[in-house]
């Protein structure tokens, strides 16, 4: 307990690696074990690895970036693309990323917002009936392709 032998390291520290291949990352990952080895004693103990975490940035980078990654949510006018850490555990350290034609332009140019008047909570209820049937790609989004349909549903959202 509180020693890991190589083979386990590796095994371990791999999905860290930003290297393209297995190679590369079963490479690096030896490499960190040869580092935090410092008695060399074949093992690493909690505290040799901690001593090489807090010495090598790029080291803890990668275990903060693997252990705590949960996604980003990134938006502009015109759309909207979300990335989040792939939950299958065989797919380890990939993302799935997902994109929505819905921006923080949307509700005005299409006719959701006026932009002469303030938004109310009604209005709002509204965007946001609107948000989930794009997100959960109801046939709602579908039918939005172009403006014309996309007025002629903010005037059924209306009624």
């Amino acid at each position: 307990i509180g020693q890991m032998e190589q083979d386990e390291f590796i095994e371990r520290f791999m999905p860290l690696s930003r290297q393209p291949t297995f190679e590369r990352r079963a490479w690096e990952a030896l490499e960190w074990f040869r580092v935090m080895d410092e008695d060399g004693s074949g093992t690493i103990t909690v505290s040799e690895m901690l001593n090489c975490m807090l010495v090598s940035e790029d080291l803890l980078q990668a275990v903060i970036r693997h252990r705590l990654f949960v996604g980003t949510l990134a938006g502009g006018p015109r759309s909207v693309q979300l990335t989040v850490a792939e939950p299958d555990p065989e797919k380890e350290g990939e993302v799935q990323m997902h994109y929505a034609k819905v921006g923080t332009r949307s509700p005005v140019v299409w006719g959701l917002f006026n932009a002469q008047e303030e938004v109310t909570r009604e209005v709002l209820l509204r965007w946001e009936t609107f948000l989930v049937s794009v997100i959960e790609n109801v046939p709602l989004s579908a039918e939005l392709e172009d403006l014309d349909k996309a007025q002629h549903m903010s005037q059924l959202l209306r009624e």
